[in-house]
């Protein structure tokens, strides 16, 4: 026997403290993420503020750094680090990249003989 509508639109509606929940839940997100972004420019004012019409010691420091920037040499070899970085980095992925597929290779094999129609490894024949 089928259910009467009413009844099955019953079932269908949500207990009054479940919506009531979910509000104030979605308020409390709204607070928080408009409350995060105020405090921020609340914090930057006071820096820009506090800092406003004076010398500070940075300018020194910026000076020194960019002189050594400005250096051709001094350039090259941060530049020359920066490169072997990246080099380094790109070989260590490679290296990783190729034993998880070597260990998922190994794995295909037992699995293939556990069930030969399945391949939860996603490895596929031509790789």
């Amino acid at each position: 026997m089928a259910q009467k509508p009413e009844i099955e639109i019953a079932k269908l509606t949500l207990d009054g403290s479940i919506v009531r929940w979910r509000a104030v839940s979605n308020i409390c997100l709204t607070a928080i993420r408009w409350g995060g972004t105020v405090a921020i420019a609340f914090y930057v004012f006071k820096t820009v503020d506090c800092l406003a019409g004076r010398t500070t010691a940075a300018n020194m420091t910026g000076s020194i750094n960019l002189r050594f920037l400005a250096n051709r040499y001094a350039a090259e070899i941060v530049f020359a680090i920066f490169g072997a970085g990246g080099i380094g980095y790109g070989v260590r992925a490679k290296s990783l990249y190729n034993k998880a597929t070597k260990k998922l290779k190994r794995l295909e094999k037992y699995e293939r003989n556990h069930d030969p129609d399945r391949s939860g490894t996603g490895m596929t024949d031509d790789e």
